[in-house]
């Protein structure tokens, strides 16, 4: 008579979460956006293409597998980042991840508006949202909640 034993999943699902669980997850950090390039207008939006920079302090590297972010002015949501390629992010250093922005132009107010808004120097934008990245088959969540000071 045979017994079936699950030991062979089991060990090495416990092996993996004591490998996981013994190293310190830190979390990546926010640097700039930069290279913000104006694409046009289409039906109605501004097409907005920029690179945002970080910087993972983790001794492991990473795979971003998508990302829920919201660009906010003045407490106004104007665009949804859109990460336009999957990026692996590499271990104890800065990397961009290329992004890019549909602003649609009622919620800038208008002709006005938009012009008003390039015609300062700077202006504040708030990203609020969350990244998924994934190491290995561990899928982490990454919150994002900051104010960058936008230079024309």
């Amino acid at each position: 008579m045979r017994v079936y034993f699950p030991g062979k999943w089991f060990v090495f699902i416990i092996i993996s979460f004591s490998a996981f669980s013994c190293t310190d997850f830190e979390e990546i950090a926010f640097k700039e956006v930069e290279n913000i390039r104006i694409g046009g207008i289409k039906d109605g939006e501004l097409m907005v293409a920029a690179e945002a920079r970080f910087f993972n302090p983790n001794k492991k590297k990473f795979k971003l597998k998508n990302a829920d972010i919201k660009v906010l002015y003045e407490g106004n949501e104007l665009a949804q980042l859109e990460p336009s390629e999957k990026v692996v992010i590499p271990a104890s250093s800065e990397f961009t991840i290329p992004v890019a922005m549909r602003v649609k132009l009622s919620d800038l107010g208008g002709d006005a508006g938009i012009l008003g808004l390039f015609t300062k120097r700077s202006f504040p934008l708030r990203f609020k949202g969350h990244f998924n990245i994934s190491y290995g088959i561990l899928p982490l969540r990454i919150n994002v909640d900051f104010t960058e000071e936008i230079k024309m």
